[in-house]
């Protein structure tokens, strides 16, 4: 189930035919991590992509619950710190990180287990071409956002109308 943002952004074309965007699963998987061992890498969009748009993240059932620490920052700033929890695994953590080659998502990831331990992860992301289908991936986020925020007062309009009505007021 793809977020109604990311719905919204899949679904919009360029004037002169294809979309601004395309979906992507990216899969991490590391066969085993001895204990105490940490592991670093970057992730950026895949070549021939600008930019991507990372919305949700998950861990598979091999993933022993806390035993895996991850650290996942970006130009300085930490954005996941902390244990694989079983809830990682069994709903997926939305995000909604871009990342360009330029400025990329780095991860650590650490065995705290005194096993060797597999760590698998799934990455949702929407891809985008080239900086001129990134500046208007920006403009129709700006405009959800106002369209969101516009159905949003008038739904509580609507409900507010409903309530007074309900109670027996007159608006």
């Amino acid at each position: 189930m793809l977020p109604t943002v990311m719905e919204f952004l899949l679904s919009q074309h360029r004037p002169h035919g294809g979309r601004y965007c395309h979906p992507s699963r990216v899969q991490f998987i590391i066969p085993a991590i001895p204990p105490g061992v940490t592991i670093s890498f970057t992730v950026g969009p895949p070549t021939g992509y600008y930019a991507a748009i990372k919305f949700a993240a998950s861990h598979p059932d091999e993933v022993v619950p806390y035993t895996m620490w991850e650290d996942f920052t970006q130009a300085g700033d930490k954005y996941v710190t902390g244990l694989v929890a079983s809830d990682w695994q069994r709903e997926f953590l939305p995000y909604f990180i871009l990342f360009t080659a330029e400025n990329p998502i780095s991860a650590q990831i650490q065995n705290r287990s005194v096993l060797n331990q597999p760590f698998l992860a799934s990455q949702w992301n929407v891809l985008i071409h080239n900086r001129e289908d990134f500046d208007e991936v920006m403009k129709l986020l700006e405009t959800y956002g106002n369209q969101t925020s516009q159905t949003l007062l008038l739904q509580a309009n609507d409900l507010l109308k409903q309530m007074i009505k309900a109670s027996g007021g007159r608006r």
